[in-house]
């Protein structure tokens, strides 16, 4: 993370210095420093300030609240304490992180004097960085800071890989087997869930490749079509006492049906956004709400579950007369 945010900054100071600073001018000019857009159709404009206030918050409240990926690391944290100011830290950094990269790009912007990656013999727009850090930047520093992408892709990786081999071990294998698994065990078919899972990115990564664009755009697009799922499961088990495991289930995959039948219409047929990429979150929680409470009417409603011994006896300490 060092490397390749030191990085970033680099190469605003170089390209600054070769400008004398003008692509921040001229970024001014053509409406680029622009924070919040309010025209537009917030439900599918993907830029719009209320999508992203919005939607985004959903979206965070599902990659930090739910996913495996961010909740294993929490709970490395010793106290509760602690990871909430992980959370909060981490908002910060990666508001800072964004910021410089998106300087970054306006940087570069400037720096090729507005030419099109299609001018410059690219493919994508996110090819436009390593071809500065390859053509723009010292030897040695690009190579460390090409290093530092590849390892910052690296770690995302296997923290995705972790996360999906923790799971599968825990909450599929060793549910499903009689006799308690033990740590040699558990290695080993954790081994073997990575080794699949491993195998299982490639097929995705193929389908959703993307020969234009905005990689980040598309990566979070994708990323959002389980999330509203996975945020609803949750929320849904939490708050409906009427829920069941199969409700939960089910209305996670019609979520996830809903949102790829949106993101598969919009990218590959009509080639029309119906709906931002932000919403995708709120629409599949609302989606497993929906589905998940219809199905939960089969069933009674769970009984309240008692108070902690120990919150029973700071009650009982509090309430006068006992």
């Amino acid at each position: 993370m060092f490397l390749y945010v030191s990085g970033g900054v680099l190469a605003i100071i170089i390209i600054t210095a070769a400008t004398g600073g003008g692509w921040l001018g001229d970024a001014a000019e053509a409406g680029k420093l622009t924070m919040i857009v309010l025209e537009g159709n917030p439900l599918s404009n993907n830029a719009s300030f209320v999508a992203s206030l919005l939607g985004g918050m959903v979206f965070a409240m599902a990659s930090h609240g739910s996913d495996q990926l961010v909740v294993q690391r929490l709970l490395a944290c010793r106290t509760k304490a602690e990871a909430q100011k992980a959370i909060i830290v981490s908002g910060v950094v990666v508001f800072v992180q964004f910021a410089i990269f998106l300087l970054v790009g306006l940087a570069l912007w400037g720096y090729y004097e507005h030419a099109s990656p299609e001018s410059l013999g690219l493919t994508r727009d996110d090819e436009i960085f390593p071809l500065f850090i390859i053509e723009g930047l010292p030897p040695g520093i690009s190579g460390l800071l090409l290093a530092g992408i590849i390892a910052a892709a690296m770690s995302t990786l296997s923290s995705s890989l972790s996360a999906l081999s923790s799971s599968t071990v825990t909450d599929v294998y060793a549910r499903f087997r009689k006799a308690p698994v033990t740590d040699q065990e558990g290695l080993k078919v954790g081994r073997w869930a990575t080794i699949g899972w491993g195998l299982a990115f490639i097929a995705p990564a193929a389908v959703f490749q993307s020969d234009e664009g905005n990689i980040v755009v598309l990566a979070l697009g994708v990323a959002g079509i389980t999330y509203g799922g996975l945020l609803g499961a949750f929320v849904f088990g939490i708050l409906n006492r009427r829920a069941r495991a199969a409700d939960a289930n089910i209305a996670f995959l019609a979520a996830v049906g809903v949102n790829a039948f949106f993101f598969v219409m919009e990218k590959y047929v009509t080639g029309e956004v119906w709906v931002a990429w932000q919403w995708y979150p709120l629409l599949g929680v609302l989606v497993t709400f929906a589905v998940g409470g219809t199905l939960s009417l089969r069933h009674p409603a769970r009984p309240k579950l008692p108070a902690a011994p120990g919150q029973q006896h700071n009650d009982q300490e509090r309430t006068p007369g006992r």
